[in-house]
């Protein structure tokens, strides 16, 4: 991956990317939790990691850091959840959908990210101008029960993964509840 750079008001927000250069891969956003950063998605410890195992899958992966990343030197300045879900996660996504040329993008968010990710979404902040929403298909980690916000609940996509740190392996999980996206 390469880090690229959505900007905004002096905050740099890393993004790397993981392509395998398929053909139209679908792009898919990893959104850390709280005391974390991008790397619980890419550690070496766990082989495959969810960034190798999406990639093999021909997903075009993007592994964001939030404002609220240890990785960054932000993490340390005041900030709210609500200004993360305003300010951040719109950018990543935009940056994501400009730089693949996609109309949407799946997330998969975990703990305090997908809480962050969901008042994005009931915000109102990932939809396009014509009221389309910007997500296909997302995934919240650790939010208990596990949720999965999709276009067409009657399709669990591929990307609706557990981890199970048990039995250290991923698996598809089914749709708990959806969410219906104007």
């Amino acid at each position: 991956g390469y880090p690229e750079m959505p900007g905004d008001s002096g905050v740099f927000l890393p993004i790397t990317r993981y392509y395998t250069g398929k053909d139209n891969p679908v792009p898919v956003v990893l959104i850390h939790g709280l005391g974390s950063g991008g790397i619980q998605f890419a550690t070496q410890k766990v082989n495959p990691n969810l960034v190798q195992r999406l990639a093999r899958w021909g997903f075009d992966v993007w592994v964001a850091e939030l404002r609220t990343s240890i990785a960054l030197p932000y993490s340390l300045d005041q900030w709210t959840l609500d200004e993360v879900a305003r300010r951040d996660i719109p950018r990543i996504v935009d940056f994501v959908l400009d730089k693949t040329g996609a109309r949407q993008t799946n997330v998969v968010a975990h703990c305090i990210g997908s809480a962050m990710f969901c008042s994005t979404v009931l915000d109102g902040r990932l939809q396009h101008v014509n009221g389309e929403t910007k997500i296909r298909a997302a995934v919240l980690l650790q939010v208990g029960p596990l949720v999965t916000l999709a276009i067409d609940p009657e399709r669990v996509p591929r990307e609706a993964l557990s981890i199970s740190p048990a039995r250290g392996r991923v698996t598809r999980c089914p749709t708990i509840a959806s969410y219906r996206p104007r």
